[in-house]
């Protein structure tokens, strides 16, 4: 049995979503339903903390049927004492763990 086709390719980049309004937004993609039968193309610069990252990836995998996703640069920064891992190559593993 197979589900509803896919309607739309919908593509976004630079989310930023570590900014309050931006993170909202996805929220309300999320909760509106309106694009479950669609497939986002999400190419990178979501966030540079990965807890905000996963975050922000799970609420759109709630709103869209399928997400494709590729990092951007600010997924490669580390920072100070706030780093998820000790360098870029780390830092990406851990994304794609």
């Amino acid at each position: 049995m197979r589900g509803p086709a896919l309607r739309h390719i919908y593509a976004a980049s630079d989310l930023h979503t570590d900014h309050a309004a931006n993170m909202e937004w996805v929220r309300a993609l999320a909760s509106r339903g309106r694009y479950r039968n669609d497939v986002l193309i999400c190419a990178g610069d979501v966030s540079d903390k990965l807890q905000v990252l996963e975050q922000t990836m799970a609420l759109l995998s709630d709103a869209f049927g399928a997400v494709f996703f590729t990092p951007g640069n600010h997924e490669f920064w580390v920072r100070g004492r706030s780093r998820d891992a000790g360098d870029s190559l780390e830092k990406l593993a851990a994304i794609f763990a």
